[in-house]
């Protein structure tokens, strides 16, 4: 499983390469996900862009009075390479009983405040950890240029 989620991470990688708009999409999906490592946003860039709100079963079901569905979905995670596995529900895939409470994601939308925050303090640093996160040589010299041309 940790193999096959490298794969992901490394394709959901290479894709943000691609364009300036599959990166400040990446970067985008970045702004829901602040709390998760920036490997775990790879892997939900990869599996699962349309997820809105994820959190593991116990979250949605001890925290939040959420139950899951039947036929929910899950997202295989982990927090780093190789890292244990485990498995991640977008809201879509719970249902709310009276008296549960409703997610409320932070979002966060303009790409140069994202990287402040998940970078450190720049975009440099959070090119820097996703290829530090994924032993990858690769690089990132075209999201720089990018991001740079959004920030104009």
């Amino acid at each position: 499983m940790a193999d096959a989620l490298l794969v992901l991470a490394h394709n959901a990688y290479r894709s943000a390469l691609s364009s300036p708009e599959a990166w400040a999409q990446l970067l985008q999906l970045s702004g829901h996900y602040y709390k998760y490592t920036p490997y775990v946003r790879l892997l939900l860039a990869a599996q699962a862009p349309e997820a809105t709100f994820v959190a593991r079963a116990e979250i949605w079901t001890e925290k939040m009075g959420r139950t899951l569905k039947p036929d929910a979905r899950a997202i295989p995670a982990a927090d780093r390479p190789k890292g244990r596995p485990y498995r991640l529900f977008d809201v879509k895939d719970t249902f709310a009983p009276p008296g549960s409470k409703a997610p409320n994601p932070w979002v966060l939308t303009d790409p140069e405040r994202v990287a402040q925050i998940l970078g450190g303090e720049s975009v440099p640093l959070l090119i820097r950890d996703l290829a530090k996160e994924l032993g990858t040589t690769e690089t990132a010299q075209t999201c720089l240029l990018y991001t740079s041309d959004a920030a104009d």
